[in-house]
């Protein structure tokens, strides 16, 4: 009669690990498990069973707060797909897409355009273009006061989104005229005409009224309300990588980390606001205190709450490959009696899990991962049955040289806690 199995056998405290030979696994290590997943205690749990529900090629997942619809990747397409299945498309992407999620807004970006993806699921725009310089006219009737007036343009989306302001034209009028403005050709917006007193310089300008495209108006005695706030600002550019911190949207754009005004995520200014490195960059992060921004062969550390005084230094000499950030549960990868804070998890260019702590602290908590297929990461969340997970997808562009394997067991290695990479 075979020999009982010893319960011991089957704890696994240390995961799996598919990157070493099968004569090099240690002990409390599995080779390959299937349909089963680990605990915290090293135990087995059976998996729930699992179902198809779509088919094709699904990339770049991110899964609304609201749980109520996901963005994906499906052959070349950003959709939206909902808790019931049906599948909406948005847009064609180049490629892979970066999200930042913003007070139940998701902003999207391939790199080459971007957009937003409301609460609801309605797919909207992320930011607007300037309008040209104003084109505007004296008139002898109108009413104004004799003197020079600055005037410029916004544009204005029905969704109530306002683009920044080109710098003001001059305009002499004399005593009782008027200004005509003349709105650009532009479909599908509006145009806001923001007006000096006389003698008055730019950061004067106020609301004096709105125009459709292609119409012109004559501004008389001006009713002159809110003050422009915009003037300068830019439609934020498209980015390879985002992430949200302290009300503001970063954007890695080449080398250049660009982060959205404070008075809206729709804006940018050229002038601040913006970090410069020496290489492009394929990584951004967020901590409780700051922003972790990879190169190819080094990590930087953004501290502080003032974007125009935060202090930067190297925090890792490894490089960030890209697709990493991701922000991961705050009382995860804790040490004894360490309190939870926000922090975020890439994958270095040596194919290891990193998780960025606050202040510029670099944990790796396992040891090996996947070597060699340093192009791109993505990840994802899971808590089944209690058991939480964090679950990397480490591939290539490549995908002879380096392919891409999911499976529905563990291809890669587990730590304990239950995150499983």
């Amino acid at each position: 009669m075979a020999e009982p199995y010893d319960k011991a056998v089957l704890r696994f405290p240390l995961g799996t690990t598919n990157v070493l030979p099968e004569h090099a696994v240690p002990e409390g290590t599995a080779r390959r498990i299937n349909n089963f997943d680990i605990t915290d205690a090293g135990c087995l749990a059976a998996r729930a069973g699992l179902r198809l529900v779509k088919s094709g090629s699904w990339l770049c997942p991110i899964v609304h707060p609201s749980g109520k619809f996901m963005l994906a990747v499906k052959d070349g397409v950003l959709v939206k797909l909902t808790s019931d299945g049906v599948v909406y498309s948005i847009t064609a992407v180049a490629g892979q897409v970066a999200y930042a999620v913003m007070d139940q807004i998701i902003y999207w970006s391939d790199g080459v355009s971007s957009g937003c993806v409301l609460s609801d699921g309605t797919a909207t725009l992320w930011g607007l273009a300037i309008p040209p310089q104003a084109v505007c006219e004296a008139t002898a009737t109108g009413g104004l006061s004799a003197g020079d007036y600055q005037v410029t343009l916004t544009a204005i989306h029905p969704t109530g989104i306002e683009s920044g302001a080109p710098d003001p034209v001059s305009v002499t009028v004399p005593e009782g005229g008027g200004i005509r403005v003349y709105a650009p050709a532009a479909a599908g917006v509006l145009f806001g005409v923001y007006i000096s007193p006389p003698f008055g310089e730019s950061i004067e300008l106020r609301w004096a009224g709105e125009l459709a495209p292609s119409a012109s108006a004559v501004f008389g005695p001006l009713d002159l309300r809110g003050r422009l706030d915009s003037l300068g600002a830019r439609k934020p550019p498209a980015g390879s990588a985002l992430a949200a911190y302290k009300g503001r949207i970063w954007i890695a754009s080449g080398s250049t980390v660009w982060v959205t005004s404070e008075q809206s995520p729709h804006r940018i200014y050229p002038s601040k606001g913006n970090f410069r490195f020496e290489s492009d960059v394929t990584m951004l992060g967020t901590a409780e205190d700051g922003v972790y921004v990879g190169l190819s062969d080094r990590v930087y550390f953004l501290q502080g709450k003032d974007v125009n005084q935060m202090a930067r230094r190297v925090v890792d000499t490894k490089g960030a490959i890209t697709g990493g950030g991701k922000s991961v549960d705050a009382d995860s990868f804790l040490a004894e009696g360490q309190p939870p804070f926000a922090q975020c998890a890439w994958v270095d260019s040596d194919g290891i899990l990193c998780i960025g702590k606050p202040s510029g602290q670099i944990v790796r908590p396992a040891s090996q991962f996947a070597a060699g297929y340093g192009d791109f990461s993505s990840s994802c969340d899971r808590d089944i049955g209690g058991i939480r997970q964090l679950v990397l997808l480490v591939g290539g562009d490549n995908p002879i040289t380096s392919p891409l394997i999911v499976e529905d067991v563990a291809v890669s290695a587990t730590f304990t806690h239950g995150v499983t990479i």
